[in-house]
């Protein structure tokens, strides 16, 4: 005959089978936020590395024609959240460039404000500028830190992107921290 105790003695009490499932929970969280920001640096070393085939496009693109890809008719830049504009600038680039890279959020056109994730060509037929945002706030690129200058102004002295560009004054919303800058 069994016992009470013997039958006790057989299975997990419901507290202990909580913690165990409660333990697992936290590890996947801590797993699954690990995972989110590899997939972030990943996201901008991609930005980075299509930056610089788009650069590497544009520079030859201008050795064979004297002159940076103008932008798109009645415009002065391309997104790559905008199609219209991406695919003018893709046919100019597609002797360099057989498909033109964009951006893996690629969620807004105005690339400077923090959040929106795409890639921005400006040009004013001398100089041009190529940016596009980091997801990573502690990325040693940005221009926070590097404070890259804006080309495509037609001024003789360039602004940064961010740092210590009125633009970029926090209170008036400006232009994100995060930036980078390919030239």
């Amino acid at each position: 005959m069994r016992t009470m105790e013997a039958d006790k003695k057989k299975g997990f009490t419901l507290l202990e089978l909580l913690v165990v499932i409660a333990i697992i929970g936290l590890l996947s969280g801590v797993v699954m936020i690990s995972i989110g920001k590899a997939r972030m640096r990943a996201r901008d070393a991609k930005r980075v590395q299509d930056l610089r085939q788009i650069r590497a496009a544009i520079e030859s693109y201008a050795n064979d024609h004297g002159k940076y890809p103008p932008p798109p008719p009645f415009s002065s830049f391309a997104s790559s959240a905008d199609p219209a504009k991406w695919n003018y600038l893709q046919n100019l680039l597609k002797p360099y460039l057989p498909q033109l890279p964009k951006d893996p959020v690629n969620n807004a056109i105005e690339t400077y404000r923090t959040g929106n994730y795409s890639y921005l060509y400006l040009v004013n037929g001398i100089e041009y500028d190529l940016i596009t945002q980091f997801e990573d706030k502690n990325n040693k690129n940005r221009c926070e830190l590097k404070c890259w200058r804006r080309h495509s102004l037609r001024v003789a002295e360039k602004p940064t992107w961010c740092q210590g560009d009125p633009l970029c004054a926090p209170p008036r919303g400006g232009y994100s921290p995060y930036i980078y800058a390919d030239h």
